[in-house]
């Protein structure tokens, strides 16, 4: 998400004062993360391949037998994106 991991450990305090401004790339990596557990959600009932499907070794084409964090934790937005349209694939969206 290309934040630093203090701000990382700040966020997670939750301290409603304190906040921190996102450029528009960090904000769309945010949105491609939470569309892809909106995905998960849509596809899944149980939460362990909700919150598990994306550790998950996936031998479809485009993982080649990687899990899909494995392909976002490359940190190009493309892989972010592509891991996106293959799961939003599962629920129907057509590309």
């Amino acid at each position: 998400m290309r934040i630093s991991r203090s701000t990382y450990t700040r966020a997670k305090q939750r301290d409603p004062d304190w906040s921190v401004g996102l450029d528009a790339d960090q904000i769309q990596r945010i949105s491609f993360v939470l569309n892809i557990h909106a995905a998960l959600r849509t596809v899944f009932d149980n939460p362990e391949n909700v919150y598990g499907f994306p550790a998950m070794v996936n031998d479809n084409e485009f993982f080649n037998g990687r899990a899909p964090l494995e392909v976002m934790a490359q940190g190009d937005m493309i892989s972010l994106y592509e891991t996106f349209r293959r799961i939003d694939a599962l629920r129907g969206a057509q590309w």
